[in-house]
This record gives C-alpha cells, structure tokens and sequence, in this order.
C-alpha cells in the first residue's frame, strides 16, 4: 500500500492511496488536528466529503444486526440514505463489509450481518428450549 500525506496547512492533512493491492479502494482523507496528538475528519473547501463515510456507514449496517438479520441492499441504501449518505458510498460500504466477512451474501441483493443471530439459528434455539 502506499500511501502519500500531504499537509494543506498547519492544521490540515490530505492522506491520499495511490496503490492498494488489497482492495483497489484509491481513497482521499482529510484530517484535521484538534489538539495534541488528536485529529478529526475534515471536509476539504474543494471536497465534498472527508472520505471516512464509507467507515461510518459500515458501522451504521452493522449496528442494523440489532433490528434484525437479514437486509436486502435495498434496504440498507434506504437506511444510509436517511442518515444523509449517498448511494454510492452505501454500496462502496456493502462491498467492503463482504469482502472482510462481516456481511454474508445470502443470494443477489441480499445479506446476512455476521454474528447476528440467523433466522434459521434462532428457530433451533427456540426448539433447543
């Protein structure tokens, strides 16, 4: 991976991925320092994000485990889309959590969220009882 840092000002850093073999994600982040040793996201003037939305929204499809297990994209982008994030973001979001494991493709256009509780599990753990 490489990754090259350029400082935009005495506050602000631009993180941009120029080669990524393991995803092929070319990514821009912008950081901006708040403190000693302390950074936050920062949306660039001449950006329109600050490239850790796609992180945000793969918390956000995960933390959906709790309201039930199995989603259909269309349904997670519905979810997204209420929180103010684009649908292309949502489904950069989907991708990425597949390819780590953390989003299981049931079958086209439809997910499981790992180490929730599957439809199938939670019936045998009702006859289980």
């Amino acid at each position: 991976m490489v990754v090259n840092m350029e400082a935009l000002d005495s506050e602000t850093i631009k993180l941009k991925v120029d080669k990524n073999r393991i995803s092929g994600d070319y990514m821009t982040l912008f950081i901006r320092k708040t403190g000693d040793d302390r950074f936050e996201p920062f949306v660039s003037p001449t950006e329109s994000a600050s490239g850790f939305e796609k992180f945000i929204v793969q918390d956000c499809i995960l933390s959906l485990a709790s309201e039930k297990t199995d989603w259909t994209t269309l349904e997670m982008q519905v979810k997204g889309q209420l929180q103010g994030y684009s649908e292309t973001t949502i489904k950069r979001a989907i991708s990425n959590l597949t390819q780590s494991g953390k989003l299981l493709k049931i079958k086209r256009g439809e997910y499981e969220i790992a180490g929730a509780e599957s439809k199938v599990e939670a019936t045998l753990n009702l006859v289980r009882r």
